[in-house]
């Protein structure tokens, strides 16, 4: 079929970037020592006017210096960013290790910082010393203080240290009234095209298989290039030894992998065209129960739910943001309770979640930034100061809030950088590298295509996956047409 032979052809290369970046991407924490330079990239994700989640947000140090923090790390400056000095010593090489999602200046005047994997605090020296608190493998979310208390946000768990030098404790936050265990149909997905849902060996097979897929892609191609030389060669009346004995041994190849690991290569592209639009749409949409035996069926409650924490000075009660929405409880042992109405917030996760003034809260995402008034249920746009419904919002709103300075009273705009005029970005601060993992997460979802293909990068994975099964399922016909064919020569 021409499909296949073609079809197979022109696209080898985006399944190889498929294949490859995907196995780079099963394996963040592995590779996330290595960066590669933005030059590399489209001109939108390079940095400029603080854009690209380079700011978070701030903290003042006990001398009234401000540290910023965000996906490239920590910087020292001063209330008007006249100078700017990266502050990373100490800190785990790799600037993935190095996307800092909160610093906290506790009332000891001790500062904190949770990156990544690890948690810090600054020594007398100004270095990063790693604090061990025996979350493992997991990602740290967020990082909170409250008098001597220390809390330490993972995706699933609480770590709690009393102060004074005491070790952090695990714990697990109980189940609320009414908390639904359902997972998007999405969220699965997600976790089945990776291999997650099964967890390292289950990783581990997809990248064989994803390995197997870039196998049949080069086999392919060589086929293809090999047979027009076979018969200029036989023309000429030409020694084509070499030739035809690495044809067999890619024809081989091909038709075994092919044969073989079908089912599984189908599998990883359907499911793969299914995490970009238009098929995510209604597999968000869709919530079903943790699938029995798999990583997402735990008796915790709140696995991979946990995004962010702050204690309400004005409530004294700790406020919780999940995946589930919002939730607030008197004590850490209590039984948190759902806060309704809550502000939309992107399904991306929560970027700002400031005090605005004593009793409202300023909570921003990719849906926009919004000011919350628990008491009088009231949420507020910030930008257009007008009420909104409560619920999820937009994804990706027209301003999408990715950090705020509440010393500088700046918001940050992923795309576009700084809202209101701040002074510009040094080169220093323009020349940070982007994450292997990052750099591969771009190019696996087809959005780096953008400058090419405009608003039909949306669907360029969709596409993709689409082209891929017809030349998978194209060239299993071939292989059975031609074994059946073959069989019955040998009856004959």
């Amino acid at each position: 079929m021409a499909i296949h032979k073609w079809g197979g052809l022109v696209f080898a290369v985006f399944i190889l970037i498929f294949c490859l970046s995907g196995i780079v991407l099963n394996h963040r924490r592995a590779v996330s020592h290595i960066d590669v330079s933005r030059r590399w990239m489209p001109a939108s994700y390079r940095y400029d006017n603080w854009n690209n989640g380079f700011i978070k947000g701030t903290a003042m140090l006990p001398s009234g210096e401000l540290l910023a923090y965000g996906n490239a790390g920590i910087w020292l400056t001063d209330s008007a960013f006249s100078c700017f000095t990266p502050m990373n010593e100490g800190i785990e090489r790799g600037i993935d290790c190095r996307k800092i999602s909160r610093i906290v200046v506790r009332p000891d005047s001790s500062v904190w910082c949770a990156a990544q994997w690890d948690v810090y605090r600054l020594n007398a020296q100004r270095q990063w010393q790693r604090m061990p608190i025996g979350n493992g493998a997991e990602r740290i979310a967020d990082i909170e203080c409250r008098a001597d208390t220390l809390v330490v946000l993972s995706r699933s768990h609480l770590f709690v240290s009393g102060g004074n030098g005491a070790p952090f404790v695990r714990s697990e936050l109980l189940c609320p009234d009414g908390f639904s265990t359902k997972v998007t149909l999405f969220q699965t997905v997600w976790k089945l095209h990776s291999g997650e849902l099964f967890g390292l060996p289950g990783q581990i097979f997809v990248d064989i298989v994803a390995l197997a897929l870039a196998a049949l892609c080069i086999t392919g191609v060589t086929i293809t290039l090999l047979k027009p030389i076979l018969r200029h060669r036989s023309r000429r009346q030409q020694s084509a030894t070499a030739p035809a004995g690495a044809l067999r041994i890619a024809i081989r190849w091909h038709n075994y992998l092919g044969a073989w690991l079908l089912v599984f290569s189908l599998m990883l592209v359907l499911t793969g065209a299914c995490l970009r639009p238009p098929l995510m749409v209604p597999l968000a949409l869709t919530s079903t129960e943790p699938i029995p035996g798999t990583t997402m069926a735990s008796s915790n409650p709140f696995h991979d739910r946990l995004r962010a924490i702050r204690w309400d000075e004005h409530r004294q009660a700790w406020l919780l943001s999940t995946t589930n929405g919002f939730y607030c409880m008197r004590h850490l042992n209590q039984r948190p309770a759902a806060l309704k109405p809550a502000p939309p917030i992107s399904p991306m996760g929560i970027n700002v979640f400031e005090l605005h003034d004593s009793t409202q809260w300023l909570i921003g995402s990719f849906s926009g930034i919004y000011v919350w008034n628990i008491d009088n249920a009231t949420i507020i746009d910030a930008i257009s100061g007008k009420a909104v419904p409560s619920g999820r919002g937009r994804p990706v709103a027209s301003h999408a809030i990715a950090g705020y300075s509440p010393h500088l009273g700046v918001l940050f705009d992923y795309a576009k950088g700084a809202m209101t005029p701040v002074a510009p970005m040094p080169l220093e601060a323009q020349s940070q590298p982007i994450s292997l993992w990052n750099f591969a997460l771009e190019l696996h979802v087809g959005r780096c295509y953008r400058p090419f293909l405009g608003p039909l990068s949306e669907l360029f994975v969709f596409v993709a996956g689409t082209l891929s099964t017809l030349i998978l399922v194209s060239g299993s016909i071939i292989y059975r047409r031609r074994h059946r064919q073959q069989n019955d020569d040998c009856a004959g």
